[in-house]
Protein backbone atom coordinates (compact mmCIF):
# COMPACT_ATOMS: atom_id res chain seq x y z
CA UNK A 1 0.00 0.00 0.00
CA UNK A 2 1.27 3.39 -0.35
CA UNK A 3 0.26 6.77 1.52
CA UNK A 4 -0.19 9.62 -1.23
CA UNK A 5 -1.21 12.53 1.46
CA UNK A 6 -2.21 13.39 4.61
CA UNK A 7 -4.18 16.53 5.78
CA UNK A 8 -4.28 17.93 9.36
CA UNK A 9 -6.45 20.42 10.67
CA UNK A 10 -6.27 21.73 14.68
CA UNK A 11 -4.37 18.67 16.24
CA UNK A 12 -1.59 19.67 18.81
CA UNK A 13 0.99 22.35 16.95
CA UNK A 14 -0.63 21.55 13.72
CA UNK A 15 -3.26 23.97 12.57
CA UNK A 16 -3.73 23.21 8.64
CA UNK A 17 -0.68 21.51 7.00
CA UNK A 18 -1.26 18.90 4.11
CA UNK A 19 1.74 16.48 3.39
CA UNK A 20 2.03 14.82 0.02
CA UNK A 21 4.25 11.79 -0.51
CA UNK A 22 5.51 11.77 -4.43
CA UNK A 23 8.06 9.18 -4.19
CA UNK A 24 8.91 5.56 -2.15
CA UNK A 25 10.98 7.06 0.30
CA UNK A 26 9.96 10.30 2.17
CA UNK A 27 11.82 12.13 5.07
CA UNK A 28 10.00 14.53 7.07
CA UNK A 29 12.30 16.90 8.89
CA UNK A 30 12.44 19.96 10.84
CA UNK A 31 14.14 21.65 13.77
CA UNK A 32 13.05 20.41 17.50
CA UNK A 33 9.03 20.82 18.04
CA UNK A 34 8.50 21.72 14.63
CA UNK A 35 5.53 19.02 14.59
CA UNK A 36 7.35 16.09 13.22
CA UNK A 37 6.29 13.44 15.58
CA UNK A 38 2.50 15.10 15.70
CA UNK A 39 2.41 13.92 11.85
CA UNK A 40 3.44 10.16 12.77
CA UNK A 41 0.72 10.35 15.68
CA UNK A 42 -2.01 11.30 13.06
CA UNK A 43 -1.06 7.96 11.38
CA UNK A 44 -0.86 6.00 14.22
CA UNK A 45 -4.56 6.94 15.28
CA UNK A 46 -5.89 4.99 12.17
CA UNK A 47 -3.25 2.11 12.17
CA UNK A 48 -2.52 0.05 15.41
CA UNK A 49 1.41 0.27 15.55
CA UNK A 50 2.78 -3.01 14.96
CA UNK A 51 6.32 -3.50 14.33
CA UNK A 52 9.61 -4.78 16.01
CA UNK A 53 9.60 -3.47 19.42
CA UNK A 54 7.20 -5.81 20.45
CA UNK A 55 3.90 -4.62 21.48
CA UNK A 56 0.76 -3.33 19.41
CA UNK A 57 -1.18 0.28 20.43
CA UNK A 58 -2.99 2.62 18.80
CA UNK A 59 -2.63 6.00 19.46
CA UNK A 60 -6.10 7.23 20.53
CA UNK A 61 -7.22 10.77 19.46
CA UNK A 62 -8.67 12.79 22.60
CA UNK A 63 -10.33 15.87 21.37
CA UNK A 64 -10.02 17.76 24.59
CA UNK A 65 -6.08 17.24 25.37
CA UNK A 66 -5.72 17.37 21.32
CA UNK A 67 -7.03 20.57 20.30
CA UNK A 68 -4.69 23.74 19.88
CA UNK A 69 -4.46 25.63 23.36
CA UNK A 70 -4.75 28.68 21.10
CA UNK A 71 -7.83 28.23 19.67
CA UNK A 72 -10.96 29.35 22.03
CA UNK A 73 -14.36 28.24 22.41
CA UNK A 74 -15.86 30.60 20.64
CA UNK A 75 -13.35 29.84 17.78
CA UNK A 76 -15.65 29.20 14.16
CA UNK A 77 -13.86 25.70 13.22
CA UNK A 78 -13.67 24.07 16.53
CA UNK A 79 -12.87 20.67 15.06
CA UNK A 80 -9.64 17.97 14.58
CA UNK A 81 -9.70 16.67 11.06
CA UNK A 82 -7.72 14.11 10.00
CA UNK A 83 -7.71 12.76 6.07
CA UNK A 84 -5.47 10.49 4.42
CA UNK A 85 -5.64 9.22 0.77
CA UNK A 86 -4.24 6.07 0.02
CA UNK A 87 -3.59 3.51 -2.94
CA UNK A 88 -4.14 -0.17 -3.17
CA UNK A 89 -2.15 -1.71 -5.76
CA UNK A 90 -3.78 -4.51 -7.81
CA UNK A 91 -0.77 -6.81 -7.60
CA UNK A 92 1.32 -6.25 -4.80
CA UNK A 93 -1.90 -5.33 -2.31
CA UNK A 94 -3.88 -8.11 -3.62
CA UNK A 95 -6.21 -8.67 -0.73
CA UNK A 96 -7.38 -5.54 -0.08
CA UNK A 97 -7.76 -4.70 -3.47
CA UNK A 98 -9.53 -7.78 -4.21
CA UNK A 99 -11.68 -7.33 -0.98
CA UNK A 100 -12.91 -3.82 -1.43
CA UNK A 101 -13.74 -4.06 -5.51
CA UNK A 102 -15.98 -7.69 -4.04
CA UNK A 103 -17.02 -6.56 -0.88
CA UNK A 104 -18.31 -2.90 -2.37
CA UNK A 105 -19.61 -4.25 -5.87
CA UNK A 106 -17.07 -1.97 -7.89
CA UNK A 107 -16.99 -1.90 -11.36
CA UNK A 108 -14.64 -0.87 -14.44
CA UNK A 109 -12.06 -0.67 -11.73
CA UNK A 110 -7.97 -1.06 -12.95
CA UNK A 111 -4.99 0.13 -11.61
CA UNK A 112 -4.32 1.38 -8.13
CA UNK A 113 -7.26 2.04 -5.91
CA UNK A 114 -7.63 5.29 -4.18
CA UNK A 115 -9.12 5.26 -0.56
CA UNK A 116 -9.93 8.55 1.24
CA UNK A 117 -10.06 7.91 4.97
CA UNK A 118 -11.58 10.87 7.11
CA UNK A 119 -11.51 11.57 10.42
CA UNK A 120 -13.52 14.71 12.14
CA UNK A 121 -13.59 15.23 16.58
CA UNK A 122 -15.69 17.72 17.70
CA UNK A 123 -17.36 18.96 20.94
CA UNK A 124 -20.25 16.62 19.85
CA UNK A 125 -18.50 14.08 18.80
CA UNK A 126 -15.00 13.57 20.95
CA UNK A 127 -14.36 9.69 20.11
CA UNK A 128 -14.56 11.17 16.61
CA UNK A 129 -16.16 10.05 13.56
CA UNK A 130 -14.56 8.07 10.47
CA UNK A 131 -16.04 8.09 6.87
CA UNK A 132 -14.44 6.16 3.85
CA UNK A 133 -14.25 6.92 -0.07
CA UNK A 134 -12.90 4.62 -2.13
CA UNK A 135 -12.59 5.15 -6.17
CA UNK A 136 -14.42 8.12 -5.19
CA UNK A 137 -17.67 5.97 -3.97
CA UNK A 138 -18.62 6.80 -0.66
CA UNK A 139 -19.17 4.25 2.24
CA UNK A 140 -21.95 3.98 4.10
CA UNK A 141 -21.52 3.09 7.96
CA UNK A 142 -21.44 -0.27 8.23
CA UNK A 143 -19.62 -1.39 5.37
CA UNK A 144 -17.03 1.73 6.31
CA UNK A 145 -16.22 -0.16 9.98
CA UNK A 146 -15.39 -3.45 7.82
CA UNK A 147 -13.11 -1.30 5.53
CA UNK A 148 -11.19 0.10 8.19
CA UNK A 149 -11.32 -3.02 10.76
CA UNK A 150 -9.61 -4.90 7.19
CA UNK A 151 -6.99 -2.19 7.56
CA UNK A 152 -6.34 -1.93 10.95
CA UNK A 153 -6.22 -5.88 11.01
CA UNK A 154 -3.82 -6.19 8.28
CA UNK A 155 -0.16 -4.67 9.20
CA UNK A 156 -0.66 -2.16 6.34
CA UNK A 157 1.93 0.19 8.54
CA UNK A 158 4.75 -0.81 10.50
CA UNK A 159 6.12 1.60 13.02
CA UNK A 160 10.01 2.04 14.61
CA UNK A 161 11.06 4.44 16.61
CA UNK A 162 14.73 3.99 16.07
CA UNK A 163 15.71 6.23 19.32
CA UNK A 164 13.94 3.66 21.51
CA UNK A 165 16.42 2.10 24.13
CA UNK A 166 15.40 -1.92 23.45
CA UNK A 167 15.86 -5.42 24.04
CA UNK A 168 18.13 -7.56 22.62
CA UNK A 169 17.04 -8.50 19.04
CA UNK A 170 15.10 -11.53 17.59
CA UNK A 171 13.39 -12.21 14.82
CA UNK A 172 10.29 -13.61 15.83
CA UNK A 173 6.33 -12.83 15.72
CA UNK A 174 6.02 -11.09 11.77
CA UNK A 175 10.07 -12.38 11.26
CA UNK A 176 9.03 -15.71 10.87
CA UNK A 177 10.30 -16.07 7.08
CA UNK A 178 10.69 -20.01 7.44
CA UNK A 179 6.85 -20.25 8.21
CA UNK A 180 6.55 -19.16 5.06
CA UNK A 181 9.00 -21.52 2.72
CA UNK A 182 7.52 -22.71 -0.31
CA UNK A 183 5.72 -26.21 -0.46
CA UNK A 184 9.03 -28.61 -1.46
CA UNK A 185 10.82 -26.43 1.15
CA UNK A 186 8.65 -26.68 3.70
CA UNK A 187 8.22 -30.46 3.27
CA UNK A 188 11.93 -30.84 3.47
CA UNK A 189 11.60 -28.81 6.61
CA UNK A 190 9.04 -31.40 8.15
CA UNK A 191 11.31 -34.38 7.26
CA UNK A 192 14.44 -32.41 9.25
CA UNK A 193 11.85 -31.67 12.14
CA UNK A 194 10.73 -35.22 12.24
CA UNK A 195 14.22 -36.44 12.18
CA UNK A 196 15.41 -33.86 15.24
CA UNK A 197 12.57 -35.08 17.10
CA UNK A 198 13.11 -38.63 17.73
CA UNK A 199 16.42 -38.37 18.16
CA UNK A 200 15.97 -35.65 20.98
CA UNK A 201 13.60 -38.16 22.51
CA UNK A 202 16.20 -40.95 22.34
CA UNK A 203 18.48 -38.56 24.51
CA UNK A 204 16.10 -37.84 26.64
CA UNK A 205 15.03 -41.77 27.31
CA UNK A 206 18.65 -42.64 27.49
CA UNK A 207 19.34 -39.91 29.86
CA UNK A 208 16.35 -41.44 32.11
CA UNK A 209 17.92 -44.57 32.31
CA UNK A 210 21.63 -43.31 32.94
CA UNK A 211 19.71 -41.02 35.65
CA UNK A 212 17.12 -43.81 37.32
CA UNK A 213 20.41 -46.08 38.00
CA UNK A 214 21.73 -43.66 39.94
CA UNK A 215 18.80 -43.83 42.34
CA UNK A 216 19.95 -47.15 43.28
CA UNK A 217 17.19 -49.12 45.91
CA UNK A 218 15.07 -46.18 45.60
CA UNK A 219 14.35 -47.04 41.94
CA UNK A 220 11.64 -48.91 42.55
CA UNK A 221 10.16 -46.37 44.34
CA UNK A 222 10.74 -43.16 41.95
CA UNK A 223 10.97 -43.20 38.42
CA UNK A 224 12.69 -40.58 36.74
CA UNK A 225 12.32 -38.93 33.64
CA UNK A 226 13.52 -36.08 31.05
CA UNK A 227 11.58 -35.09 28.22
CA UNK A 228 12.15 -31.56 25.55
CA UNK A 229 9.31 -29.55 24.01
CA UNK A 230 8.90 -30.73 20.29
CA UNK A 231 10.99 -28.75 18.42
CA UNK A 232 9.73 -26.94 15.50
CA UNK A 233 12.29 -24.89 13.41
CA UNK A 234 9.53 -22.69 11.99
CA UNK A 235 8.54 -21.45 15.60
CA UNK A 236 12.41 -20.96 16.58
CA UNK A 237 13.42 -17.25 16.25
CA UNK A 238 16.14 -16.70 14.30
CA UNK A 239 19.68 -15.43 15.50
CA UNK A 240 20.83 -13.07 13.00
CA UNK A 241 24.21 -12.48 12.69
CA UNK A 242 25.93 -9.44 10.91
CA UNK A 243 28.63 -10.68 8.70
CA UNK A 244 31.94 -8.91 6.33
CA UNK A 245 34.77 -10.63 4.45
CA UNK A 246 36.40 -11.41 7.49
CA UNK A 247 33.67 -12.41 10.38
CA UNK A 248 29.97 -13.09 11.39
CA UNK A 249 29.18 -11.76 14.32
CA UNK A 250 26.00 -12.01 16.34
CA UNK A 251 23.60 -9.13 16.18
CA UNK A 252 23.40 -8.84 19.92
CA UNK A 253 26.66 -8.50 19.82
CA UNK A 254 26.70 -5.19 18.07
CA UNK A 255 25.70 -1.42 19.03
CA UNK A 256 22.62 0.19 18.88
CA UNK A 257 23.49 1.68 15.76
CA UNK A 258 24.18 -1.48 13.77
CA UNK A 259 21.23 -3.63 15.49
CA UNK A 260 18.83 -0.50 14.63
CA UNK A 261 20.21 -0.87 10.96
CA UNK A 262 19.95 -3.93 10.54
CA UNK A 263 16.80 -4.39 12.00
CA UNK A 264 14.77 -1.58 9.28
CA UNK A 265 16.71 -4.09 6.48
CA UNK A 266 14.76 -7.01 7.57
CA UNK A 267 11.63 -5.16 7.99
CA UNK A 268 12.13 -3.72 4.23
CA UNK A 269 12.89 -7.49 3.24
CA UNK A 270 10.13 -8.78 5.14
CA UNK A 271 7.74 -6.25 3.00
CA UNK A 272 9.23 -7.05 -0.09
CA UNK A 273 8.38 -11.09 0.67
CA UNK A 274 4.87 -9.58 1.17
CA UNK A 275 4.99 -7.77 -2.33
CA UNK A 276 6.01 -10.80 -4.53
CA UNK A 277 3.91 -13.48 -2.37
CA UNK A 278 0.92 -15.35 -4.55
CA UNK A 279 -2.29 -13.42 -4.32
CA UNK A 280 -3.76 -14.34 -1.00
CA UNK A 281 -6.72 -12.44 1.64
CA UNK A 282 -4.12 -11.59 4.03
CA UNK A 283 -1.43 -9.40 0.88
CA UNK A 284 -0.80 -6.21 1.50
CA UNK A 285 2.54 -4.56 0.97
CA UNK A 286 3.19 -2.35 4.37
CA UNK A 287 4.44 0.89 4.98
CA UNK A 288 7.61 1.54 6.81
CA UNK A 289 7.26 4.25 9.01
CA UNK A 290 10.50 5.27 11.23
CA UNK A 291 11.70 7.60 13.39
CA UNK A 292 15.20 9.04 13.64
CA UNK A 293 16.99 5.81 11.01
CA UNK A 294 20.38 7.16 11.80
CA UNK A 295 19.61 6.90 15.89
CA UNK A 296 23.15 5.64 17.31
CA UNK A 297 25.15 5.88 14.07
CA UNK A 298 28.47 7.86 13.14
CA UNK A 299 28.16 10.55 10.08
CA UNK A 300 29.77 8.21 7.81
CA UNK A 301 27.51 5.14 9.06
CA UNK A 302 24.28 7.69 8.18
CA UNK A 303 25.48 8.54 4.84
CA UNK A 304 25.88 4.95 3.75
CA UNK A 305 22.90 3.82 5.54
CA UNK A 306 20.69 6.62 4.06
CA UNK A 307 21.73 5.67 0.43
CA UNK A 308 20.98 2.22 0.80
CA UNK A 309 17.64 2.89 2.56
CA UNK A 310 16.49 5.09 -0.15
CA UNK A 311 17.97 3.09 -3.22
CA UNK A 312 15.90 -0.39 -1.30
CA UNK A 313 12.98 1.53 -0.88
CA UNK A 314 12.88 2.17 -4.65
CA UNK A 315 14.31 -0.94 -5.70
CA UNK A 316 11.47 -3.05 -3.61
CA UNK A 317 8.67 -0.46 -4.15
CA UNK A 318 8.32 -0.25 -0.49
CA UNK A 319 7.16 3.11 0.89
CA UNK A 320 9.33 4.19 3.50
CA UNK A 321 8.64 7.43 5.47
CA UNK A 322 11.08 8.70 8.21
CA UNK A 323 11.72 11.64 10.33
CA UNK A 324 15.25 12.83 10.72
CA UNK A 325 17.54 15.98 11.68
CA UNK A 326 20.33 13.78 9.61
CA UNK A 327 20.96 15.62 6.28
CA UNK A 328 22.37 11.93 5.42
CA UNK A 329 18.65 10.61 5.23
CA UNK A 330 17.17 13.24 3.68
CA UNK A 331 16.26 12.22 -0.04
CA UNK A 332 18.72 12.47 -2.81
CA UNK A 333 17.01 11.26 -5.83
CA UNK A 334 13.94 13.89 -5.40
CA UNK A 335 14.13 16.86 -3.81
CA UNK A 336 10.40 16.88 -3.78
CA UNK A 337 10.48 14.22 -1.20
CA UNK A 338 12.14 16.11 1.78
CA UNK A 339 9.30 17.47 3.63
CA UNK A 340 10.61 20.37 6.01
CA UNK A 341 8.14 21.83 8.46
CA UNK A 342 8.44 24.61 11.01
CA UNK A 343 6.45 26.57 13.60
CA UNK A 344 4.88 29.76 13.00
CA UNK A 345 4.91 32.87 15.38
CA UNK A 346 2.13 34.91 15.94
CA UNK A 347 2.83 38.22 18.21
CA UNK A 348 6.36 36.31 19.27
CA UNK A 349 4.40 33.40 20.38
CA UNK A 350 4.61 30.03 18.76
CA UNK A 351 1.67 28.33 16.51
CA UNK A 352 0.95 26.04 13.88
CA UNK A 353 3.25 23.67 12.12
CA UNK A 354 3.22 24.50 8.49
CA UNK A 355 5.58 23.04 5.49
CA UNK A 356 8.13 25.14 3.93
CA UNK A 357 7.96 25.35 0.20
CA UNK A 358 11.04 23.63 -1.16
CA UNK A 359 10.99 23.33 -4.54
CA UNK A 360 13.12 24.30 -7.46
CA UNK A 361 15.84 26.64 -6.16
CA UNK A 362 14.76 26.17 -2.44
CA UNK A 363 15.64 22.52 -2.82
CA UNK A 364 18.42 23.05 -0.22
CA UNK A 365 16.97 24.41 2.47
CA UNK A 366 16.20 20.46 4.34
CA UNK A 367 19.90 20.09 4.13
CA UNK A 368 20.15 23.88 5.35
CA UNK A 369 18.11 23.41 8.57
CA UNK A 370 19.88 19.87 9.24
CA UNK A 371 23.68 20.87 8.88
CA UNK A 372 22.61 24.42 10.74
CA UNK A 373 24.17 26.59 7.92
CA UNK A 374 23.21 29.25 5.68
CA UNK A 375 21.10 27.28 2.52
CA UNK A 376 22.80 29.68 -0.19
CA UNK A 377 25.89 27.91 0.48
CA UNK A 378 24.57 24.79 -0.88
CA UNK A 379 23.56 26.18 -4.42
CA UNK A 380 26.90 24.56 -6.03
CA UNK A 381 26.31 21.61 -4.27
CA UNK A 382 22.87 20.51 -5.97
CA UNK A 383 24.71 17.86 -8.51
CA UNK A 384 27.04 16.70 -5.77
CA UNK A 385 23.86 15.81 -3.90
CA UNK A 386 21.65 14.35 -5.69
CA UNK A 387 23.89 12.30 -7.81
CA UNK A 388 23.38 8.65 -8.89
CA UNK A 389 27.61 7.50 -8.25
CA UNK A 390 29.05 6.69 -5.42
CA UNK A 391 32.79 8.06 -6.67
CA UNK A 392 32.74 12.18 -7.00
CA UNK A 393 35.60 13.73 -8.31
CA UNK A 394 35.31 17.69 -7.64
CA UNK A 395 37.24 20.16 -10.15
CA UNK A 396 37.55 23.99 -9.52
CA UNK A 397 35.56 24.77 -12.76
CA UNK A 398 33.98 24.05 -16.05
CA UNK A 399 37.17 23.91 -17.99
CA UNK A 400 39.30 21.20 -15.76
CA UNK A 401 35.90 19.31 -15.69
CA UNK A 402 36.61 19.21 -19.50
CA UNK A 403 39.91 18.84 -19.37
CA UNK A 404 39.81 15.70 -17.09
CA UNK A 405 36.55 14.52 -19.73
CA UNK A 406 39.19 14.63 -22.52
CA UNK A 407 41.35 12.42 -21.06
CA UNK A 408 38.90 9.48 -20.64
CA UNK A 409 39.21 9.04 -24.47
CA UNK A 410 40.18 5.39 -25.17
CA UNK A 411 42.52 6.74 -27.22
CA UNK A 412 45.18 7.68 -24.25
CA UNK A 413 45.27 4.20 -23.91
CA UNK A 414 47.00 2.45 -20.23
CA UNK A 415 47.92 6.34 -19.97
CA UNK A 416 43.69 7.60 -19.90
CA UNK A 417 41.78 8.46 -16.83
CA UNK A 418 40.42 5.03 -15.62
CA UNK A 419 37.85 6.81 -12.88
CA UNK A 420 34.33 6.34 -13.79
CA UNK A 421 32.53 8.29 -11.33
CA UNK A 422 30.76 11.64 -11.96
CA UNK A 423 33.63 14.57 -12.12
CA UNK A 424 31.66 18.06 -10.89
CA UNK A 425 32.71 21.78 -10.53
CA UNK A 426 32.35 23.12 -7.29
CA UNK A 427 32.67 26.84 -8.91
CA UNK A 428 35.83 28.16 -6.94
CA UNK A 429 37.63 28.40 -4.06
CA UNK A 430 35.39 29.56 -1.59
CA UNK A 431 33.07 26.70 -2.20
CA UNK A 432 35.38 23.86 -0.66
CA UNK A 433 36.18 26.71 2.36
CA UNK A 434 33.15 25.62 3.60
CA UNK A 435 34.33 22.61 6.29
CA UNK A 436 30.61 21.63 7.54
CA UNK A 437 29.98 20.96 3.99
CA UNK A 438 32.91 19.38 2.92
CA UNK A 439 32.37 17.35 5.42
CA UNK A 440 28.93 16.20 4.47
CA UNK A 441 29.79 15.66 1.03
CA UNK A 442 32.96 13.62 1.94
CA UNK A 443 30.27 11.40 4.43
CA UNK A 444 27.97 11.10 1.28
CA UNK A 445 29.70 9.59 -1.41
CA UNK A 446 31.85 5.90 -0.62
CA UNK A 447 34.72 8.04 -2.47
CA UNK A 448 35.73 11.73 -2.73
CA UNK A 449 38.39 13.71 -4.34
CA UNK A 450 38.78 16.94 -4.38
CA UNK A 451 41.45 19.06 -7.40
CA UNK A 452 42.17 22.86 -7.02
CA UNK A 453 44.66 25.57 -8.47
CA UNK A 454 47.76 25.05 -6.77
CA UNK A 455 47.77 28.95 -6.69
CA UNK A 456 45.06 28.48 -3.82
CA UNK A 457 46.65 25.56 -1.89
CA UNK A 458 47.79 28.09 0.52
CA UNK A 459 44.05 29.09 1.43
CA UNK A 460 42.01 25.92 1.22
CA UNK A 461 44.52 23.15 2.10
CA UNK A 462 43.83 23.74 5.87
CA UNK A 463 40.22 23.51 5.70
CA UNK A 464 40.48 20.17 3.78
CA UNK A 465 43.12 18.58 6.28
CA UNK A 466 40.37 19.70 9.08
CA UNK A 467 37.69 17.78 7.42
CA UNK A 468 39.80 14.70 7.49
CA UNK A 469 40.86 14.54 3.41
CA UNK A 470 44.33 13.40 3.01
CA UNK A 471 46.96 14.89 0.12
CA UNK A 472 46.79 12.64 -3.00
CA UNK A 473 44.67 10.23 -1.23
CA UNK A 474 41.70 12.87 -0.99
CA UNK A 475 43.07 16.19 -2.75
CA UNK A 476 45.44 17.58 -5.16
CA UNK A 477 46.51 21.04 -6.37
CA UNK A 478 47.00 21.00 -10.09
CA UNK A 479 49.62 23.49 -11.84
CA UNK A 480 53.21 23.81 -11.62
CA UNK A 481 55.58 25.93 -9.53
CA UNK A 482 56.38 28.27 -11.43
CA UNK A 483 54.73 32.22 -12.53
CA UNK A 484 51.54 32.14 -14.31
CA UNK A 485 51.47 28.23 -14.38
CA UNK A 486 49.51 27.36 -10.77
CA UNK A 487 46.53 26.12 -12.65
CA UNK A 488 45.48 23.72 -14.83
CA UNK A 489 46.41 25.53 -18.02
CA UNK A 490 49.79 25.43 -16.78
CA UNK A 491 49.95 21.64 -17.45
CA UNK A 492 49.60 22.44 -21.44
CA UNK A 493 52.44 22.36 -24.08
CA UNK A 494 53.94 26.81 -24.12
CA UNK A 495 52.62 27.22 -27.08
CA UNK A 496 49.05 26.48 -26.74
CA UNK A 497 48.61 29.44 -24.34
CA UNK A 498 51.09 32.17 -26.30
CA UNK A 499 49.23 31.65 -29.26
CA UNK A 500 45.91 32.25 -27.52
CA UNK A 501 47.52 35.07 -25.64
CA UNK A 502 48.89 35.98 -28.72
CA UNK A 503 45.55 36.76 -30.35
CA UNK A 504 43.73 38.12 -27.62
CA UNK A 505 45.53 41.30 -26.11
CA UNK A 506 42.90 42.72 -25.12
CA UNK A 507 42.03 40.35 -23.00
CA UNK A 508 45.68 39.47 -21.84
CA UNK A 509 45.73 43.30 -20.52
CA UNK A 510 42.12 43.34 -18.71
CA UNK A 511 43.64 40.14 -17.19
CA UNK A 512 46.39 42.00 -15.83
CA UNK A 513 45.35 45.85 -15.20
CA UNK A 514 41.81 45.40 -15.23
CA UNK A 515 39.50 45.85 -11.84
CA UNK A 516 38.38 42.66 -9.81
CA UNK A 517 35.72 42.19 -12.21
CA UNK A 518 37.07 43.05 -15.41
CA UNK A 519 39.90 40.61 -14.35
CA UNK A 520 37.73 37.62 -13.05
CA UNK A 521 35.57 38.18 -16.63
CA UNK A 522 38.82 38.19 -18.66
CA UNK A 523 40.86 35.45 -17.02
CA UNK A 524 37.51 33.06 -17.47
CA UNK A 525 37.76 34.28 -21.26
CA UNK A 526 40.73 33.20 -21.49
CA UNK A 527 40.62 29.84 -20.17
CA UNK A 528 37.96 29.37 -22.73
CA UNK A 529 39.93 29.96 -25.53
CA UNK A 530 42.61 28.51 -24.75
CA UNK A 531 40.75 24.97 -23.52
CA UNK A 532 38.87 25.55 -27.25
CA UNK A 533 42.31 25.44 -29.06
CA UNK A 534 43.91 23.04 -27.29
CA UNK A 535 40.81 20.59 -28.31
CA UNK A 536 41.32 21.07 -31.68
CA UNK A 537 44.54 20.83 -31.72
CA UNK A 538 46.01 18.47 -29.13
CA UNK A 539 46.00 14.72 -29.56
CA UNK A 540 46.49 12.06 -27.56
CA UNK A 541 50.38 11.27 -26.33
CA UNK A 542 52.99 13.07 -24.50
CA UNK A 543 53.84 15.46 -26.68
CA UNK A 544 50.65 17.58 -25.56
CA UNK A 545 49.02 15.69 -22.42
CA UNK A 546 52.53 14.81 -20.60
CA UNK A 547 51.25 16.32 -17.48
CA UNK A 548 47.42 16.13 -17.40
CA UNK A 549 48.64 12.13 -17.83
CA UNK A 550 50.25 12.52 -14.24
CA UNK A 551 47.12 14.16 -12.46
CA UNK A 552 45.17 11.29 -14.38
CA UNK A 553 47.49 8.61 -12.57
CA UNK A 554 47.29 10.40 -9.27
CA UNK A 555 43.49 10.19 -9.70
CA UNK A 556 42.83 6.95 -10.58
CA UNK A 557 45.41 5.62 -7.73
CA UNK A 558 43.55 7.40 -5.06
CA UNK A 559 40.32 5.35 -6.09
CA UNK A 560 42.42 2.22 -6.36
Amino acid sequence: MRLVSLSINNYRSIEDLTLSFPTYYSAICGKNDSGKSNVLRTIRSFFPQQGPRFFVRQEAVSFKEDLPKWITKDAKDRRITIELHVEANPERDSGLHEFLVSYLNLSNVSGPLPIVIHSTYSVDAPDGTTTVQVAGQKVDTLPAQNVIQKLKSSAVVLFQNSADVHLPYYVEGQWQFLSELPSDESEKLDAAKNKLNNTVSRIARRHSEEVGELLGRLKEKYTVGFSFPRVDPSEMPLRVTLGDARMNVPLENWGSGTQNRTEILLTLFKARKVSEAETSASKITPILVIEEPEAFLHPSAQAEFGNVLQELSEEFQVQVIATTHSPYMLSQSDPRSNLLLERQFERQKMRGTRVVDTSDERWMEPFGTALGIDNAQFVPWKEALFSKHDKLLLVEGDTDKEYLQLLRDARHGSKALKFDGEILAYGGKDTIKQRFLLSFIKNRYKRCFVTFDLDVQSEVEQCLKDTGFEHEKHYLAIGLNEPGKKAIEGLLPERIRSEVYAANPGLVDQALNGNGKEKNSARNSLKRLILEHFKKSAVPGDEHYKELYVVAKHIDKAFL
